[in-house]
Formats: C-alpha cells, structure tokens, sequence
C-alpha cells in the first residue's frame, strides 16, 4: 500500500473512532463519519492544491472574484470566507445542508435577515450567484460601519451587534469568531485588519 494509502486507512479509522465514540446512535455515527471523512479529504486537498481547488470552488471561485470587483472588496476575501463557510460542497451549496444556526448555501446565509436562501431548494447556479451578490453587499456594508476588514469578517460570522459589544468590551467574541477570522487572515492577508483575540 503506498504511503497516501495508508494516510487515508488512519484517517478513516480515526474517523470512525471518534464518530462512534461521540455519538449516541448508529444513523448519528454513520452521518458523522462521513462528514469527518469528507472534512479530512478536504483538507487533505486544501494543503496539497489550496483551499480554491476544493470540492466545486473552480466552478465558484470566478464568480465569488467578480463579486469581490464589484464591491471594492480584497481580492480572495469573499471566495476565502465562503470556503470557510462551506467547503465549496455540493451539499451545502445547494441548501440540501442546513446549519445548525439555520444557515444556508454557498455563503451560509440566514433566512431572516436574506431573501436569496428564502426560495426553493435545491438552489440553482442563479441562486447561489444571487446569494454571493447579497453576501458581498453586506461584507462591504460591514466594512463601511468599522471600516476594517477584519472586523467586518468577525461581524459576517458572529453578527454586528456582538462586534459592537466587543469593541465596547462588553462582551468577548467566541473562540469560534477569533479562529474563523484568524483562518481567513491567514490565507488572505490584509495590511491593517484587526484579528480580535
């Protein structure tokens, strides 16, 4: 067996450890199993080709890259926060996966606050350019209120009114926010940008 080989056996023996050791129900263990495993073929992708080379992100990296000129956005940013999001999967993508949050498609948007996950699912390659469109006014409307990348990712993630709190410090951002605008950061780096802590 080559040595890919034998990476990918651990990994999926790691994989099903954990899933059955942290789960409850067979069904639970089997779902997560799979996303564990498709989680590390992504990843496993990401450090070899780069996070744009992930599952559909040829097909929506352009489209995220367009949006980023149109609303004087940093190159990458958008099309680094939606891989951050969704992996670039099928399944999210077309709004067949739901978060936990009630977030969906490519940018993991929520039904109220935006129309464009508000129609019928699967969503089309129309949908999903809508959803990019009305992602991109708002990180750029994020901007325009702090006027710093950086922090307009952490509102993108965890809201504007827990940002402000932060800002004010009243109240401290997740560790998910802090590792979710460190990643971006990390692959789109922006001169000025705070990374809260």
């Amino acid at each position: 067996m080559t040595r890919q080989g034998w990476l990918w056996l651990a990994l999926g023996g790691a994989a099903l450890a954990w899933a059955l050791s942290n789960t409850d129900t067979v069904g639970t263990a089997a779902q997560d199993v799979g996303d564990t495993l498709q989680t590390g073929a992504e990843d496993v992708t990401a450090a070899i080709a780069g996070w744009k080379a992930v599952n559909q992100g040829p097909a929506w990296v352009p489209v995220l890259n367009g949006a980023e000129s149109q609303f004087g956005i940093p190159p990458d940013l958008l099309a680094r926060i939606a891989y951050q999001e969704s992996h670039f999967r099928d399944d999210i993508i077309s709004g067949a996966k739901v978060s936990s949050a009630g977030a969906l498609g490519l940018m993991q948007l929520e039904p109220q606050y935006f129309s464009t996950v508000r129609v019928v699912r699967p969503f089309s390659a129309s949908d999903t350019a809508a959803q990019i469109q009305q992602a991109a006014q708002e990180l750029q409307r994020l901007n325009g209120v702090y006027n710093d990348w950086g922090l307009a990712v952490a509102a993108y993630n965890d809201g504007e009114g827990n940002v402000d709190k932060y800002l004010a410090g009243t109240h401290p951002l997740p560790a998910e926010t802090i590792d979710y605008v460190s990643e971006i950061l990390a692959d789109v780096p922006l001169n000025g940008a705070t990374v809260p802590a």
